[in-house]
């Protein structure tokens, strides 16, 4: 039974990541609530190495708080630390 839930799990994560491909922090916030159905708690945009990496936590229906890390562009000359409330 765990094997199989662990399979499961797995499947299910790498058809979510590929399916929730974001440029900007608008756009990964707008896939992650809807693929979650969630409240949106936080979304900042912080840069590792050369690329950007969206942090989006949610509040999903069930009451769990979950972060999902979104690819975003990648950083050519600029670093950008964009927040969901436009502070830098």
């Amino acid at each position: 039974m765990k094997r199989f839930l662990r399979s499961s799990l797995l499947v299910l994560l790498i058809a979510f990541s590929t399916s929730v491909c974001a440029k900007s922090l608008s756009e990964a916030i707008d896939q992650v609530r809807a693929q979650t159905n969630g409240k949106i708690l936080s979304a900042k945009t912080v840069v590792r190495g050369d690329r950007e990496v969206h942090v989006i936590k949610v509040l999903t229906e069930g009451g769990r708080v979950k972060t999902f890390r979104i690819d975003g562009n990648k950083v050519r000359g600029e670093t950008s630390d964009e927040t969901a409330t436009g502070r830098r």
